[in-house]
């Protein structure tokens, strides 16, 4: 074919013993030993001689894991790869940061240096940045917007106390298609060139959706 694997570049497991694994695989691809090109996708490890879940889980749960713990480990060994019906990720995908903010004026201006930094490294077109603003009288945050290169942001000012969950929400209003993803974010986070990415694989329409972990690094 025309298609080599010139690198294996990542592979997430999402482990079930009964019924099997699934996997998000990130292979770069050598297209007729000339150009690279990386391919994202999810398989599903089937286990072929599983066991059906019905009726009431929890006991049979105990059962397969007192009783058969064997049997499963044989059949871990029979793994039928395929695509899983309706799980996948949508390369271009809108994907919407909306940050609430009040006088966090240092703040505010990193952020909005991370994301022009962001455009300039992917040149991806298809992320949002909404900053809902509750009066903040130590920045002109919208002007400052303007004076960025971002291509695509959008600013709401908002009145009374701050409320991050208000302001999220208020952010959240503004988006018009029910297709596009929304990453309710923070000021005081790294965002590395790939996040935008990572977003869209780890957003499934309807099947699944994308929680990280924020880690404090002292």
């Amino acid at each position: 074919g025309i298609y080599t694997l010139h690198q294996l570049v990542s592979i997430e497991k999402r482990l079930d013993r009964i019924h099997g694994s699934r996997y998000l695989l990130e292979l770069a691809l050598l297209v007729n030993k000339k150009t690279i090109v990386r391919l994202s996708e999810y398989i599903y490890g089937l286990n072929r001689n599983g066991y059906y879940m019905d009726g009431d889980d929890k006991r049979k749960m105990r059962n397969i894991f007192r009783h058969r713990g064997r049997k499963l480990r044989e059949n871990q060994e029979k793994i039928m790869l395929c695509t899983p019906t309706g799980f996948n990720w949508q390369h271009n995908a809108v994907v919407h940061l909306i940050v609430p903010v009040k006088n966090q004026a240092r703040w505010v201006q990193q952020f909005i240096f991370d994301m022009e930094e962001l455009y300039r490294a992917t040149g991806d077109e298809y992320f949002n940045v909404i900053i809902t603003d509750y009066g903040s009288t130590d920045m002109d945050v919208e002007k400052a917007l303007k004076q960025s290169m971002l291509t695509r942001y959008q600013y709401v000012k908002l009145e009374g106390n701050f409320e991050r969950s208000a302001g999220l929400q208020a952010g959240i209003d503004l988006i018009k298609d029910d297709h596009s993803i929304v990453f309710l974010c923070d000021l005081h986070i790294y965002f590395p060139p790939g996040i935008i990415d990572n977003i869209r694989k780890h957003c499934v329409e309807g099947k699944m959706a994308f929680a990280p972990i924020v880690m404090r690094l002292n």
